[in-house]
């Protein structure tokens, strides 16, 4: 029984120290990356044909601290309120000084026998401004101990 409670008492112990661990761990790897904001400031159709339209969303990524920061890569799923529009990654490594921002073009094809007429008639109408549109994704960062990546959520506006 006494055995049992010590074993009992070392676990609730430990995996709490396990987790801290892990993040510290995951802070000190990612540094400064961990405070870069990511934001989606426009989306807007470049082009229409008859059977697809071609939107640009517009992506900025800020460094907000004083320090030097690299981004490895960054992955981009785009939304049109529940619709699935589409995934960017980009594989290059994107240098930031203290304050700088980035802003980053990303093209999508959208075709009208994959989304909902009304969504296609406000493609056609250039009306992206009624539309909620919010992406997903990840910022990365190589380190010694492999790739991590630091998620965001945003939504435009």
């Amino acid at each position: 029984m006494r055995r049992s409670v010590t074993i009992l008492i070392l676990l609730l112990i430990s995996v709490p120290l396990v987790n801290f661990g892990y993040f510290i761990f995951r802070y000190i790897a990612l540094g400064p990356v961990n405070d870069c904001e990511v934001g989606l400031v426009d989306v807007y159709v470049s082009h229409v044909d008859t059977d697809s339209a071609k939107i640009v969303a517009i992506v900025e990524v800020l460094n907000p601290t004083n320090k030097r920061v690299s981004v490895d890569g960054i992955k981009i799923e785009l939304y049109a309120e529940d619709i699935y529009i589409g995934e960017y990654t980009i594989n290059r490594t994107i240098t930031l000084t203290p304050g700088d921002k980035v802003t980053i073009p990303i093209n999508f094809t959208i075709y009208y026998s994959n989304v909902p007429t009304e969504f296609v008639r406000a493609l056609l109408e250039n009306r992206t401004g009624d539309v909620i549109w919010w992406a997903t994704g990840g910022l990365y960062a190589n380190s010694l101990f492999g790739t991590l990546e630091v998620p965001f959520n945003v939504t435009l506006g």
